[in-house]
């Protein structure tokens, strides 16, 4: 059984999280952009697609099992108001530029023009499909204060070599382009042309998180974002071979994609404990020195 839903403000959210990125000891630049001296915090975002609030238990959900993020939850903090853009190309642009939609200018996916002109009560607004580059990011902010910072998954905002993620501020790109889900589904192959297709059977989640995992113990001797932005659960909804027998209800397939991305934050922590002493210090501070 799902809670009723909380107000919503947006504002608080975006505004004050984007407040404790730029305030955080090392991420004001130094001259030239050299990097800051060590004890800069190491920074994890991981985002899931199409992931509804009421899904995970920590939010009332007694149908999907999501125990590593429960258990994260349990440890650290929750969100209980907050206004979200319910979209794809959206939510990111709001994630990225501390912007509402009107100022950004991305309201969804693709043209607002939808159905037959005659039946439109609204005229539609102008909508871009990619993020204008001309709008500062938090990642350029944190790469301009010595940070490598690397994006893994969907990104959704524009097609590189124009407007992909290296055009944003990140150093590395893994899996990021204009679509919105997968093409080639979440085996190989990807049909991704900013993946390289792994052994046959290789699942799209685990691989993202693989990748993440290495990068990890790769830079472990400078300060990092990585920002883990996995396709799942958005369709195609396929689960992981048994576990998807395991997890998944008639009719409601999703629940075998919630869980594999659940279950990556346990296999992503105790790498970012053993990476240095300020990851050690902020994954603690999440719980995830709680989840083995």
């Amino acid at each position: 059984m799902y809670p009723a839903r909380p107000p919503h403000r947006f504002a608080r959210l975006v505004v004050g999280f984007l407040a404790a990125i730029t305030a955080l000891p090392g991420t004001a630049a130094t001259s030239g952009g050299e990097a800051q001296p060590p004890g800069s915090p190491n920074i994890i975002l991981v985002v899931a697609d199409d992931l509804g609030w009421t899904d995970l238990g920590c939010y009332g959900s007694d149908f999907h099992h999501t125990p590593h993020l429960d258990a994260l939850a349990a440890e650290g903090m929750r969100f209980t108001a907050a206004y979200a853009s319910p979209n794809c190309a959206p939510t990111r642009a709001c994630l990225f530029s501390g912007q509402y939609t009107p100022r950004h200018g991305v309201y969804t996916v693709g043209s607002g023009a939808r159905g037959r002109e005659e039946h439109r009560r609204l005229i539609p607004a102008d909508n871009r499909t990619e993020l204008a580059l001309d709008i500062p990011t938090w990642a350029e902010r944190l790469r301009e204060a010595g940070y490598l910072t690397a994006h893994l998954g969907k990104w959704h905002l524009g097609d590189p070599p124009e407007h992909g993620p290296r055009q944003q501020g990140f150093d590395v790109n893994i899996g990021g382009f204009r679509a919105g889900t997968p093409p080639g589904g979440y085996f190989v192959p990807y049909r991704n042309p900013h993946l390289e297709d792994g052994p046959e059977g290789e699942y799209l989640t685990d691989r993202l998180t693989d990748e993440a995992i290495r990068l990890i113990r790769e830079h472990r001797e400078r300060p990092f974002f990585i920002y883990l932005s996995h396709y799942a659960p958005h369709t195609p909804h396929p689960g992981e071979g048994r576990r998807h027998r395991r997890t998944a209800q008639p009719g409601r397939p999703v629940a075998a994609a919630v869980r594999p991305a659940s279950r990556e934050d346990a296999r992503l922590a105790p790498v970012a404990r053993r990476a240095d002493a300020p990851a050690e210090e902020m994954t603690a501070q999440v719980g995830w020195d709680k989840v083995a």
